[in-house]
């Protein structure tokens, strides 16, 4: 009895690891096509081009959004709500300077931010529909 839990558990195991190397690997294989986009190359294009994406996704206009390219320490870019303020901050790591990861941030912030974060609705969710956004711009 002990034994064919053991196993079950071992088989359950290894199919959510499964899954999860999965979903990674689409996550990111998604995220080559958005890095495939038209490079960002001055703080001028990224705020003209966040207007423009701002329209396509029907942010509010009194929403404000901070955003800037810097060469971030973990080579990641992100969005979020900017602390003790009702404004959101979007950073764009300098290796990831493309409108595709621009849009996939502004779809965080349109969808995603206000909620409390769940990691796990955050890794099966909200990060895909992100991925997808920023790169084919599909809406789910």
């Amino acid at each position: 009895m002990a034994r064919k839990l053991l196993r079950n558990f071992g088989l359950n195991l290894l199919k959510l690891f499964l899954v999860g190397d999965l979903l990674y690997l689409s996550i990111n294989g998604v995220n080559y096509f958005a890095k495939k986009t038209t490079p960002i190359r001055t703080q001028i294009e990224l705020e003209s081009m966040l207007k423009t994406e701002r329209e396509r996704l029907d942010i509010a206009g009194a929403i404000v959004i901070n955003a800037k390219i810097e060469n971030s320490r973990t080579g990641t870019s992100y969005s979020g709500l900017i602390p003790g303020s009702q404004d959101y901050e979007i950073v764009i790591d300098s290796n990831q300077a493309y409108l595709g990861i621009l849009r996939h941030e502004l779809y965080h912030v349109k969808n995603h931010v206000r909620r409390n974060f769940n990691g796990l609705r955050f890794f099966l969710i909200e990060e895909p529909e992100a991925a997808l956004y920023g790169a084919f711009r599909i809406k789910i």
